[in-house]
This record gives C-alpha cells, structure tokens and sequence, in this order.
C-alpha cells in the first residue's frame, strides 16, 4: 500500500525520542514507513466509529487513520499538542487532541472501537497498566492494533545508527514482555514482524492485532 504521510514541512518533532523526522530520510525510513504500513493492514480495511492513536506524538499517522474514522481522537503525554494541531489543520485532518498518559487515559469505558498504539508502550513504566487502559477504553468486540521494537543487538545497531537515546536506556519493555501483558488483557488475532515472514526474535519490529473480550 502507498503511505500517506503529512507534508514534512507541516511536522513538529515532540521530543528526543520521536523519530518523525527520520520518516522522510534514508536509509531509516524503509523501517519505519514499513512498520506504519504493517499497522494499516491490520485494520483489514475497516472504518472506525471512534479511533484513538494513544501515544500520538508528532501525528505521522494521523493523515491515515484520519482515512479510517468518522471521530479520530489522539492523546499524548507531551507538552507539543498545538505543534500537532497546527499539523493537522494544515493537513486537512479532524482530529481531537488530548494530554494525558496511555497509563490513565483520560476517556471513559468502552469509548473507541479502534485503538491504535505504534512505538509508545515500550517507552512506558507501567506498561502493563498502560495495555489494560487501552483494552479498558475499547469496546467490546473492538480493535487494539499495537506495534513496538524487536530487543536484539541488529536493532541496537539501527538506534547507534540513527542517534537516538540509547534503547537500554530510555526503553522500559522489550517486545516479549509487551506481547505478554497484550495476550493477559486481550485475545490475539494477528501478529506480523517487519520484514514479513522472519521469526519474532530475528525482526525488526513487531505489529499485532487484539480485540477486547
């Protein structure tokens, strides 16, 4: 599928951590745009009623999820929401942006049918709490789409490689604890590893899709 990303022109980077600019540029942004791609597929085509993208960040999806929703609804812990904004509205997109933390989200039971999480819950020390939140927030019957970093040395070389925070240190949850806690809160339907194909262990980058019971 072809990838709509926002004009680069349009984004804000929200922190140390968030790759949004690497988006754009070789040779990162094979990876990253791929694990994006792997994220929409798993939507199966579906259109949601309400869809939250927790862990919004600079918004690099927000243009696709924006395809997919009649309400799109984001939430941050960062203090970079109105940079987003602005990105949003120059983009076209309806979106509602929101501060708060994906381990206390600040919305009501079984708000969304669509919950879309891509490289947050391993920055979170309460991860575990973090994934009941959004399974906790999502209806039943409902879509939780996560995607997070395969723990090995190929992909410490990526992070050397690009300059961003060391992943030992800034990282709180390596993607076999992440499934777990996913599998305790949620039943698996899919799970894809970025390249296709190779075992868990050996990928880069790992995408699953849950539903709530």
């Amino acid at each position: 599928m072809r990838l709509r990303l926002p004009d680069p022109s349009h984004v804000t980077m929200t922190g140390p951590t968030d790759p949004i600019c690497l988006h754009y540029r070789v040779p990162f942004r094979w990876l990253l745009n791929r694990r994006l791609t792997a994220t929409l597929e798993l939507a199966d085509g579906r259109r949601f009623r309400r869809l939250l993208d927790a862990g919004v960040g600079g918004g690099v999806l927000l243009p696709e999820l924006g395809d997919r929703s009649d309400a799109l609804y984001g939430v941050d812990i960062h203090d970079r929401l109105n940079g987003v904004a602005t990105m949003a509205g120059r983009e076209g997109i309806a979106v509602r942006l929101m501060r708060g933390s994906i381990a206390a989200l600040p919305f009501g039971d079984t708000v969304f049918d669509g919950v879309v999480c891509v490289s947050v819950l391993e920055f979170v020390e309460m991860y575990d709490a973090a994934v009941a939140e959004l399974a906790r927030v999502t209806a039943i019957g409902g879509a939780v789409i996560l995607g997070f970093p395969v723990t090995s040395w190929i992909t410490d070389i990526g992070y050397r490689m690009a300059r961003t925070p060391d992943p030992h240190v800034v990282h709180k949850a390596d993607h076999r604890m992440l499934l777990a806690s996913a599998d305790r809160h949620l039943r698996r339907e899919r799970v894809e590893t970025v390249p296709r194909g190779v075992p868990i262990d050996m990928a880069l980058f790992v995408v699953g899709r849950w539903t709530k019971r």
